[in-house]
């Protein structure tokens, strides 16, 4: 993690930055950037301006900007100038800082970003303008109209090394997952005759690339030749990936549903491993007057 205090300008010591940001990421791995920054307590009913100077937002190469990750319900936002012409919404933590000497109020802003090539991510430095200013409108104003007393806190510049993935032990099926990924599957129904729809919702959580990775295909694996897959639905977020796939047994000899395997990078392992659902038992009533369903010279249809 990167935190640092900077006291090189006069009055610096009055406020409070610091961000959390990994030092290095896999490519294809999202990560987030979470700045905090404040100042003295007892300033807090002479602050009426501020604003962050960080020249790296929307500027940054190699990288894709994801949602944010969302704020408790009952947060507390303000409103403040972001580079002198823009707004930024930041978030009020109820906790104060605690520093060496002083007692800070803090805001926090987060930042989620998806690292789309190898290489090294520049952040250069970042800073807080506070303090009071004799102006015309509200509170935070984006342009101070009058004379103003302010003060600065900084963050120096740091680099995020974005690791290209390997390509030795890469699995064939890879589909671009990465991150540390949970998976799990259930079925709409358990009890089937051959050629019956069954709904297999298979959801992946964790912190990865959710939104981007292809999804397994049932029907290209040995353990479903027993299936015939009609269709799926897929839903995506950066907090969870859900697919359905319409399944249907055409067999009478299916037992179960089988794993639905999903191969991933595992920045924190360095390795590719493979997630698997677990299998959902099921039973398969044979058709009236029939065996099978689908089946050509021992093929699925």
């Amino acid at each position: 993690q990167h935190t640092d205090f900077i006291f090189a300008v006069v009055g610096e010591e009055l406020g409070f930055f610091e961000i959390d940001a990994p030092d290095e990421v896999a490519e294809g791995q999202p990560f987030s950037l979470e700045l905090r920054f404040g100042w003295d307590s007892q300033l807090e009913s002479r602050i009426n301006y501020a604003n962050l100077a960080l020249p790296w937002v929307g500027e940054l190469p190699g990288v894709i900007e994801l949602d944010a990750p969302a704020s408790a319900p009952n947060a507390s936002f303000v409103e403040l100038n972001l580079n002198s012409r823009d707004r930024i919404r930041a978030e009020r933590l109820n906790a104060p800082m605690q520093g060496k000497d002083r007692t800070f109020n803090v805001l926090r802003v987060r930042k989620r970003y998806l690292a789309a090539r190898a290489g090294k991510i520049e952040i250069p430095t970042s800073t807080l303008e506070f303090g009071q200013i004799d102006q015309g409108g509200g509170f935070f104003n984006v342009r101070p109209t009058r004379e103003k007393e302010t003060y600065y806190k900084r963050f120096p510049g740091f680099t995020i090394d974005v690791l290209k993935l390997p390509e030795d032990g890469r699995p064939v099926s890879f589909g671009g997952a990465v991150g540390r990924i949970q998976a799990m599957a259930t079925a709409d129904r358990r009890d089937v005759t051959v050629g019956d729809s069954i709904k297999v919702t298979v959801e992946w959580t964790g912190e990865a690339n959710l939104e981007f990775f292809d999804a397994p295909d049932p029907s290209t694996l040995d353990a479903f030749k027993a299936f015939r897959l009609y269709g799926t639905n897929d839903k995506k977020s950066y907090e969870r990936r859900t697919v359905v796939y319409d399944l249907a047994p055409i067999s009478p000899d299916v037992k179960e549903i089988p794993p639905i395997p999903l191969d991933v990078y595992d920045p924190a392992k360095k390795a590719y491993v493979k997630i698997e659902t677990q299998p959902l038992a099921i039973q398969v009533r044979p058709l009236k007057n029939a065996v099978s369903l689908g089946v050509e010279d021992g093929k699925p249809g």
